[in-house]
């Protein structure tokens, strides 16, 4: 029997979890989390995108977490980040998701609600400004899809 993709990538960010943790006991300061509010335009509902990240240098971070609105999904991504001075730094980010779209129809006046899940590569681009070495605002848009389009904003904290 073959793992759903939602498996995978959850077994993606347990073994993902695992390196940053023993990372951290090696360097603590470079581990993250992302806490951010995003937007889907096709869903028009805003939702929820918790992230917890591990920078293991200054110009690449990798980064797996989970995102809610409408639709509900996992992913993985690394970063590439460009400094642009001291607290402001480009990022673009490559990475694999999984979506599961709740979707509520009818047919024949019999309600149903439907999960489709589906899983892709996606694309991203953002910056980070840092208000202090371990607070910054962070705002990015990405491509999960053809379809798929998401904005995020958020709250960056560094342990």
């Amino acid at each position: 029997m073959q793992p759903t993709a939602s498996k995978k990538v959850i077994l993606i960010l347990a073994v993902m979890a695992l390196g940053i943790c023993g990372a951290m006991a090696a360097n603590a300061g470079d581990l993250y989390y992302l806490g951010g509010v995003n937007a889907t335009p096709q869903i028009q509902k805003p939702g929820f995108k918790p992230t917890l990240g591990y920078q293991l240098s200054p110009s690449f971070a990798l980064e797996g977490g989970y995102a809610n609105s409408k639709s509900t999904g996992m992913n993985i991504a690394g970063l590439g980040l460009v400094p642009m001075s001291d607290q402001f730094s480009l990022f673009g980010k490559v990475g694999y998701a999984t979506d599961a779209i709740r979707t509520n129809w009818s047919l024949g006046g019999l309600p149903s609600v439907g999960s489709p899940e589906k899983s892709n590569v996606g694309m991203g681009f953002g910056g980070i400004y840092q208000l202090d070495p371990k607070i910054g605002l962070r705002a990015e848009f990405e491509q999960l899809d053809s379809e798929v389009r998401q904005i995020t904003f958020g709250l960056q904290a560094r342990f």
